[in-house]
């Protein structure tokens, strides 16, 4: 499992967010959320019921000093999916044995490639890069894990690796996944590509790829700008 695990207890509450025109406030816990219940074990079964919330208002069970209260929560509708605009506080969790722990550690990474290519469904499905990051992102997520404790930092160092290597796999020329496409291809046909047309394809994804690195920068930079905006 995670050397840090997640609660229920939300550590920030964004400026503006739906929790926070709701009356969320800091050290609150959530119990339940349009009925379905903050289950511990399975953190992930109260996020797949968030996403769908998009758009919509709802109750809220909060813990609040020790008293259940219920609050009504409005979604933004310009969201893909729905988004609290908090983050949960981590607890650390206990030493495994030796062997439990490699099993742990094996299970975990399944969960993290299977979540990632998850995501990438999503984006072509909702045909929307909402939640995703571009390299400023990355930079600015590593610098607040390192703050956070070498074991946050090496976590999300894992995570990075998992999803590069998930992506690594995708039928794009300028990948791994895009030169195994190439060879399957020419191996059917049983001829090689034309080096021009390899060449031409390589450019226009090349091309691509560097478009949606300077978009998903801007929009990288942009969210750290209203961030420290919001915090100052």
């Amino acid at each position: 499992m995670l050397p840090e695990t997640l609660t229920n207890r939300i550590e920030k509450v964004e400026l503006n967010s739906p929790a926070d025109k709701a009356g969320i406030t800091k050290d609150d816990k959530v119990v339940a959320l349009n009925n379905v219940p903050f289950d511990l074990k399975n953190p992930q079964l109260f996020f797949d019921n968030l996403k769908t919330l998009a758009g919509t208002t709802t109750t809220i069970s909060i813990d609040h000093e020790g008293t259940i209260k219920e609050r009504s929560i409005t979604f933004e509708p310009n969201k893909t999916v729905g988004m609290l605009g908090v983050i949960f506080a981590t607890q650390a969790l206990a030493p495994r044995p030796f062997l439990q722990a490699i099993k742990e550690g094996v299970e975990l990474t399944n969960k993290y490639i299977l979540n990632t290519v998850l995501f990438i469904k999503q984006l072509f499905t909702r045909r929307s890069l909402e939640g995703t990051g571009g390299p400023v992102g990355i930079i600015a997520a590593t610098t607040a894990s390192a703050q956070q404790g070498f074991k946050v930092y090496l976590l999300l160092l894992a995570v990075i690796s998992i999803n590069l290597a998930v992506l690594n796999l995708l039928p794009l020329p300028i990948l791994d996944g895009g030169q195994a496409l190439f060879y399957t291809i020419e191996a059917i046909i049983r001829r090689r590509l034309p080096d021009n047309i390899k060449l031409g394809i390589h450019i226009a994804c090349w091309a691509l790829f560097l478009l949606l690195t300077v978009y998903l920068t801007y929009f990288d930079i942009k969210r750290i700008i209203l961030s420290f905006w919001c915090g100052a």
